[in-house]
């Protein structure tokens, strides 16, 4: 079968069991019909109409599938974060941040993610006062599942100190939005370096 674009004097790296590693790998359709040396790959080429590209030693990776997870996040999502993501009603999800509190010591901040009130028996979201019932002592921040939007509690309110041009919000509720939402996160994130290393580790776990 004749290819449509060839890759040449590469590393292709194939994702099979044994990661093999070739130099050149011919597509046709969007479907991979060759991976093998690159004077191999020549006899796939219609000199006409394929398109050749020397990738000059770079890498791809063949057969790879983008889940668009972000690695960092997800890493850190497992470390140190209660996944919320499976919960069928808000009280399921409120009894996982309760046990949560129960394991970290006082101060510390107890994160949730992935929420989805259109997933819960009570279809709606959570508000600072059913975070305040769970704990005065420790801050809680759930994100919901698009990442543009958190609830906390009164203890992380005191904590962050909101600047004045981002209380556009009704704060009773304690849900925020955009600016504010990543002026809060900013607040309880690690360094970058403690970030990444860290995911390195819930990802590796």
């Amino acid at each position: 079968m004749k290819a449509d674009l060839a890759l040449i004097n590469g590393r292709i790296i194939y994702l099979n069991e044994g990661n093999d590693v070739f130099e050149a790998v011919g597509i046709k359709g969007g479907k991979i019909v060759y991976v093998g040396s690159k004077e191999e790959a020549s006899n796939l080429i219609n000199n006409n109409k394929a398109v050749v590209t020397d990738l000059d030693g770079k890498v791809v990776l063949a057969r790879f599938i983008d889940s668009h997870t972000h690695l960092q996040s997800m890493g850190l999502s497992l470390r140190r974060h209660v996944v919320l993501s499976s919960t069928s009603s808000l009280s399921e999800a409120l009894s996982s941040i309760r046990e949560k509190a129960k394991q970290v010591e006082e101060g510390s901040w107890v994160i949730g993610f992935n929420w989805d009130e259109s997933k819960w028996i009570e279809e709606r979201y959570p508000i600072k006062a059913d975070l305040d019932e769970i704990s005065s002592k420790n801050p809680i921040i759930l994100v919901r599942v698009d990442g543009h939007v958190c609830v906390v509690n009164s203890i992380a309110l005191n904590l962050v100190k909101l600047p004045v041009d981002l209380e556009e919000v009704d704060f009773n509720p304690g849900i925020f939005e955009r600016r504010a939402k990543e002026f809060i996160l900013s607040k309880i994130e690690p360094s970058i370096d403690d970030r990444i290393e860290d995911a390195v580790k819930g990802i590796e776990a």
